[in-house]
């Protein structure tokens, strides 16, 4: 199966990977033969016999094309032009895939089936070329989070956090809907209006803690929240927001649950401990910096929380900067 071009081809980092091939092949890299026999003079070669063969720079280009599904080198870059001109899928159109594959996901079909049935509901050419990249992502064995990640110009951070959570905690299906109704209720992309602000009204709250040393604070939903550093944001979805970065559920609710965020600040490590208080009267959040060595320090749930923290590295450059 020939390999897929992201939504974003670069022409000049297609130019490396062929440079990049023909430094491997004149170190003898066997790893090359794969790819030069998709040319046609070395369709039924041995390695050995293409090692020993002479190869130009235009015939790696050749063979670069060739493995990305095109006739010649012209065709690949002709398509790279293009997309560079192409229009982006409207936010419209992404809502209508979210819309569809938790319809399709909550119906219990399996998640290529959902995507192919997303891509046929799709009216947008650019938004078509985005599921048929996603798609041959996942059909190569890759994962929905890392297939949406692989277009971050059409996906926001929060879309492929809570697809990555979903993944790890097998409710895909769940989060999937979580974001469409997200989407829904912000009336534009995920990273905009109330979601937005709460990635960025996360982030400064966990950079002012760790900047003042604070140890823990407590928010609750009776209270205003403050505003930090002009941000503003609602109780719900910061807490929603804080529940993707430490890997649970945003849409599953219990009296108490905590979970476990590995922050990197400056290359300094900090561990944060999230609990939930969901009760009735007054829902709480209480966010706590750890010790480095978390591991007595931290008392993880591990009831709700699976695997590796799912969420690092999210105190955005502009924060890490000052």
């Amino acid at each position: 199966m020939a390999k897929s071009l992201p939504s974003n081809p670069s022409l000049e980092q297609l130019k490396k990977q062929a440079k990049d091939l023909l430094k491997a092949f004149k170190a003898r890299d066997t790893s090359v033969c794969e790819v030069l026999r998709y040319h046609y003079r070395f369709t039924r070669a041995s390695d050995e016999s293409i090692l020993k063969s002479e190869v130009t720079l235009q015939e790696a280009q050749h063979a670069i094309a060739l493995d990305y599904g095109f006739r010649s080198w012209k065709q690949l870059r002709d398509h790279v032009d293009a997309v560079k001109n192409a229009p982006a899928p409207s936010p419209s159109d992404v809502q209508l895939f979210f819309e569809q594959c938790a319809k399709e996901l909550k119906s219990g079909k399996p998640l290529l089936r959902t995507l192919r049935l997303a891509l046929g509901a799709a009216t947008d050419a650019p938004m078509k070329a985005v599921i048929t990249e996603v798609g041959e992502h996942v059909e190569r064995g890759g994962t929905f989070s890392e297939a949406l990640a692989k277009h971050p110009s059409v996906f926001c951070e929060t879309c492929i956090a809570m697809t990555r959570t979903g993944e790890a905690l097998g409710t895909l299906d769940q989060l999937v809907h979580e974001i469409a109704r997200q989407r829904l209720a912000a009336q534009g992309p995920a990273s905009d209006r109330g979601v937005g602000d709460a990635i960025k009204y996360a982030n400064l709250t966990l950079w002012e803690m760790h900047r003042n040393g604070e140890a823990s604070r407590i928010i609750r939903k009776s209270e205003t929240l403050p505003v930090v550093d002009g941000t503003a944001c609602d109780f719900g979805h910061l807490v929603n927001r804080l529940k993707v970065m430490s890997g649970l559920n945003p849409v599953v609710y219990a009296p108490s649950v905590v979970g476990r965020v590995e922050l990197k600040i400056g290359g300094e490590v900090r561990f944060v401990r999230v609990r939930f208080d969901d009760h009735a009267d007054d829902p709480s959040c209480e966010i706590s910096l750890a010790e480095k060595d978390a591991s007595s320090a931290v008392s993880v749930n591990e009831a709700a929380v699976t695997g590796e923290s799912i969420a690092t590295d999210l105190i955005h450059a502009a924060v890490i900067s000052r």
